[in-house]
């Protein structure tokens, strides 16, 4: 049997998102399982959702957060391997006709930050979220133990993985254009005037963070 491919929820876009672009390019012949899929991306490929894309859950993820490590157990299907994109609990994934030398490969965009770091994502000052924490967190490492081949896309992930689930991870970076990035000479050049302009009045010493949902800067710096 062929592998599976395990993603969180498929969103328009974002950086995990190019990641299973490239897990599905490379493995074109693979299945694709996830929560929900609310993009359609991958037109002519059969996206397999759970159970909670039916539900009103899909629209809240923080009320959906206590039902997900329940929903990604003991899923239908034998696979030869998985390989999971995970940034909440996507490596909790296990199959029932799962056979003998079945192995998990987990690329870990982070330790879902509203359980391990509150204090850098606003998803985690919830009531909800702040009582359902102390019972998934023990439950996220556990499950982080059962067995798996993990990588993060850096090194500070990577670091976090340690302290969250007492794992080793190797550091496999992820997908970026350093083509187009490098073939401008000087990116200052491609800015409007307001940006110009904005970029004028910055201070000396800044720092410049990119990226989506709610992402704060000591996250970048650490």
């Amino acid at each position: 049997m062929p592998g599976i491919l395990v993603h969180e929820w498929i969103a328009r876009d974002g950086g995990s998102e190019k990641v299973l672009d490239e897990f599905v390019r490379t493995f074109p012949d693979a299945d694709v399982l996830c929560l929900w899929d609310d993009a359609d991306r991958y037109p002519g490929r059969t996206v397999h959702e759970s159970g909670l894309a039916r539900t009103p859950l899909r629209r809240s993820k923080a009320l959906a957060l206590s039902a997900m490590p329940y929903v990604w157990r003991r899923r239908p299907g034998s696979y030869d391997f998985a390989l999971v994109s995970s940034h909440c609990f996507a490596h909790h994934v296990t199959f029932r006709g799962a056979p003998s030398g079945f192995e998990k490969f987990v690329y870990v965009h982070t330790p879902a930050r509203y359980l391990w770091n509150p204090e850098l994502d606003d998803r985690g000052a919830s009531a909800a979220v702040r009582c359902a924490a102390p019972p998934l967190r023990a439950l996220d490492r556990r499950r982080a133990r059962e067995g798996a081949h993990f990588a993060a896309n850096s090194d500070f992930v990577r670091r976090r993985i340690e302290r969250a689930w007492g794992v080793e991870a190797r550091v496999i970076f992820p997908p970026v254009e350093t083509a187009r990035i490098s073939s401008v000479p000087d990116w200052r050049d491609e800015l409007s005037a307001a940006e110009s302009a904005l970029l004028e009045g910055l201070p000396e010493t800044f720092v410049l963070g990119g990226g989506r949902g709610s992402c704060r800067t000591s996250d970048w710096i650490g």
